[in-house]
């Protein structure tokens, strides 16, 4: 079986999602809707260029779908920075406008999402419910800032003003989606060409602050946001509590990621276009310590600003002492997904685990968890003609599956990926999901059989899966005319052929085989019976 961390070498899913345009994008799971996500962006061409939000469909196995977008704000550059929930189907968009006209910079809107992924909106505006520019925003500002809930209606953003000085201010955003007109506190923590803000929640009012500097290295600031947006050191005077510079040289946004405890690990793409991680330690009262361990994970990069490193922990290792992170960046052919580890106290490995192409021309991206094995990523990408940067502008988005964990219950998941290609089948359920009530149909149902441990004198393990395929209750005899589909060798609804698809479940096992059906029967489920079929799978890991 192959190692945690590993990479499915191909797609589980992928969609274009804007023909015209994509450029820098966030991405947030739908609170109260885990199969729908929302993407800010630059989107769009002439009248509907600007920034836009995007909503997609994501299953439970990782196939993708658009379901709606909308214009936010007309103009012909900039990006999305951070979308935050506020409240129910409430949310904020913190992006950046730049084209020179009107106001520009920084800024955060609020939209209505529902939770079926459609936007509020008319013709192709979405209803703004309310909209705010910083105080120090304006024409001249080009790059997306951070935004962050605190504590109630209390929120904070970080961005870079119209002297290119980096700021932090606090705002209120009601439960309505009604912002402030003025801010609640404001701080200037860079005075040197300020670029690339990212701030994140570190313990309670403690947050830190990542931001580069043009041609030098870049910086993490500490800082306390009370409840009420006062900021400060956390003991009542001006802000920082913390700072440590020589970073690295950040040319993209660098994000700090937990590790363990107080340990840090931070992503960012330098000047030449390559990617780095370094590691420090972050206590919870915002103190920070000097670097752990840096490691330039990626030399091949081609694109200046477009190098963005984006990253997921994966699992804990299998010794327990350190994390599997998942790592998307810019490259300009192969290789531009990455699973490497790092130590639970910063000790960076410097090797990878396993690497994967996203496509042949890459930027911008970003990932985030779909499930325990399955990954979403936005990144700017090829146009129709296949044309690669700075040509191409198109958004993209694709599913990824990388194994965190070892063992029948990934294979169960890899299993119910294959099945799911089948489209005439309603739903399935992998053997950690089986439902006590069968409400569609047709279903599939995985059980896990028979199990051999210890194979080839190894660690290795042989699976027999029962699937069953069941198609209506047994009063509806002309539903056994359904199974025959199921049953055939080849076919869009052929189970044998949807598993010889891939055989290694999208690398869940060594090898996947459909050893026999049990042709049309009956199968007693929830004390009802249905007409159904089963076939044995055996997986060998």
């Amino acid at each position: 079986m192959p190692d945690i961390g590993y990479i499915s070498q191909s797609a589980i899913s992928s969609l274009e999602l804007d023909s015209d345009n994509g450029y820098i994008s966030a991405i947030l799971q739908h609170p109260n809707n885990p199969n729908i996500y929302i993407i800010c962006h630059l989107g769009g061409t002439g009248a509907t260029s600007g920034i836009r939000v995007s909503t997609i469909s994501v299953t439970d196995g990782g196939t993708l779908a658009a379901i709606d977008n909308a214009l936010i704000v007309a103009c012909t550059a900039g990006g999305g920075g951070d979308i935050v929930w506020v409240e129910v189907n409430i949310f904020a968009l913190f992006y950046m406008k730049h084209d020179g006209a009107g106001t520009d910079g920084g800024a955060v809107s609020t939209v209505t999402i529902n939770t079926n992924g459609s936007i509020t909106k008319s013709g192709d505006q979405a209803t703004l419910l309310d909209t705010y520019f910083p105080t120090s925003s304006g024409t001249g500002q080009q790059f997306v800032p951070g935004g962050i809930h605190v504590a109630g209606t209390t929120y904070a953003m970080a961005y870079v003003d119209t002297s290119a000085d980096g700021r932090l201010e606090t705002i209120t955003i009601s439960t309505a989606g009604l912002v402030t007109d003025t801010p609640l506190d404001n701080w200037e923590f860079e005075t040197t060409d300020c670029r690339f803000p990212y701030i994140m929640q570190i313990d309670g009012s403690v947050f830190a602050i990542t931001h580069g500097i043009s041609g030098t290295n870049g910086k993490i600031n500490t800082v306390d946001i009370a409840a009420d947006g006062t900021l400060s050191d956390g003991a009542g005077g001006a802000p920082p509590i913390d700072y440590r510079g020589s970073i690295g040289v950040f040319n993209s946004r660098a994000p700090l990621i937990n590790i363990a405890d107080t340990y840090y690990a931070i992503f960012w793409g330098d000047s030449g276009g390559d990617a780095q991680v370094a590691t420090h330690a972050i206590t919870n009262a915002g103190s920070i310590g000097s670097r752990i361990g840096i490691w330039e994970f990626d030399t091949a990069g081609t694109i200046y600003y477009g190098n963005s490193p984006s990253a997921v922990v994966v699992a804990d290792n299998m010794g327990g002492d350190g994390k599997v992170f998942f790592v998307s960046h810019e490259f300009s052919s192969t290789d531009n997904l990455k699973s490497f580890e790092i130590s639970d106290v910063g000790v960076i490995t410097g090797s990878f685990i396993s690497t994967a192409t996203l496509d042949s021309a890459t930027a911008f991206s970003t990932v985030i968890a779909h499930t325990r094995s399955i990954y979403i990523i936005v990144y700017r990408g090829p146009d129709s003609a296949g044309s690669a940067w700075p040509t191409y502008a198109d958004l993209w988005v694709k599913t990824f599956r990388v194994l965190e964990a070892g063992g029948m219950e990934l294979m169960s998941d890899g299993l119910k990926a294959r099945l799911e290609t089948i489209s005439d089948i309603a739903r399935v359920f992998a053997a950690n999901e089986l439902p006590n009530v069968i409400n569609e149909f047709p279903v599939a149902l995985i059980l896990p059989g028979e199990t051999e441990y210890n194979q080839s004198f190894t660690n290795k393990i042989d699976v027999l899966f029962r699937v069953l395929i069941l198609v209506a209750k047994q009063d509806n005899p002309s539903a056994y005319n359904r199974l025959l589909d199921y049953m055939q060798p080849l076919g869009g609804d052929s189970v044998y052929a949807a598993i010889s698809g891939d055989q290694t479940l999208g690398g869940a096992a060594d090898a996947a085989f459909v050893t026999k059906c049990s042709g049309a029967g009956a199968t007693i489920w929830g004390g009802q019976t249905y007409l159904s079929t089963e076939f044995e799978v055996v997986a060998y890991g």
